[in-house]
């Protein structure tokens, strides 16, 4: 077993040597030095571009790292020959279009949904008008409460589509990718000018799927994390009863909390995107099933509704952990 490990962790160590061995070829600004750098590093749209590139070649570089790095110095020779942005651009899109395999044939007629999206997020792509350079193009996004609508055209280049003519939005870009599973691979300059027009918490990226309505299974507290398994989950769904999709509904962000009545249990947060000062909850859990929750919600005249659970037999003793988290929020 040890020389097994031995073997097994040298060519590890092998692997990671060669690929290091190749390295990103990623436009630093800080030291950007020649009139193509400082070109890029001038133009929010290109360094958006150089980004999403690299990205896309650390992913691909993995898979044959000798070949794809012969190419990314050829492509990055050709790109140095360039003598405006949009030579620039051009080049950029024609090497994302190569590293991510674009599928030409693939139809974008319709409605696509974005499946990766996260509990209480998600968003639809729409195109129609699709000729063989360009399309139109609506798209919704949300997260929790807040949304956002755009409109705009793409222009297809080397199999893929930039989305830069954006109503309202002006300096938001939308790279569209076909893959060849079928999907979409959509990302947006959300560092640079989406996050502009596009409300926190809200992606327009992710990988997108035909649908004619949102095709993901429903989440629950199970698979999203939040108890670690079936039978705790089950044992909460017979605690709060129809209660149960308010909780996964209220999911939309949630994260570990500390246990302040120091019994070793655990603690999650849950809030709604946009509006997590008046819809939360907080669920505290031991490993021997033991179980306290608390939800908040605004009632039709505006006050605050508060739903306390637990397993145990006395209902009005509420822990720490709780009545902390209760005092977030007044009225």
């Amino acid at each position: 077993m040890k020389n097994f490990n031995f073997v097994y962790w040298r060519k590890m160590l092998f692997c990671l040597a060669w690929l290091f061995s190749f390295p990103a070829l990623a436009v630093n600004c800080q030291r950007a030095a020649t009139l193509i750098e400082n070109t890029l590093c001038s133009s929010p749209e290109l360094r958006w571009l150089d980004d999403n590139l690299q990205q896309r070649y650390q992913q691909e570089i993995i898979t044959n790292p000798q070949v794809i790095w012969q190419q990314q110095q050829e492509w990055q020779k050709a790109r140095d020959a360039c003598v405006s942005n949009v030579c620039l651009q051009r080049a950029y899109l024609q090497r994302i279009s190569g590293l991510s395999q674009a599928d030409r044939s693939l139809k974008l007629e319709g409605s696509w949904w974005n499946k990766s999206a996260p509990n209480g997020n998600g968003g639809v792509l729409t195109f129609s008008r699709v000729s063989r350079w360009g399309y139109e193009m609506s798209a919704t996004s949300w997260a929790g409460v807040n949304r956002v609508s755009l409109t705009g055209e793409g222009r297809l280049f080397y199999g893929i589509s930039l989305v830069d003519n954006l109503q309202d939005a002006r300096d938001c870009r939308i790279l569209v990718i076909p893959r060849a599973d079928g999907t979409l691979d959509v990302s947006s300059n959300s560092d640079y000018g989406c996050k502009i027009f596009v409300p926190q918490g809200i992606m327009l990226d992710g990988i997108y799927v035909r649908a004619d309505s949102d095709p993901r299974p429903a989440a629950s507290l199970l698979t999203l994390g939040i108890f670690p398994t079936r039978e705790m989950d089950d044992r909460f769904r017979k605690l709060v009863g129809n209660d149960y999709e308010n909780y996964v509904k209220t999911a939309n962000s949630y994260a570990y909390s500390d246990d302040l009545d120091n019994q070793g249990a655990t603690v999650m947060t849950l809030a709604v995107k946009g509006m997590a000062n008046r819809k939360a909850a907080l669920i505290r859990y031991t490993s021997s099933g033991k179980i306290w929750a608390m939800r908040v919600e605004p009632t039709p005249d505006n006050h605050l509704k508060f739903i306390y659970v637990t397993t145990e037999a006395d209902k009005t003793m509420m822990p720490k952990t709780l009545s902390s988290w209760r005092q977030n929020f007044p009225g």
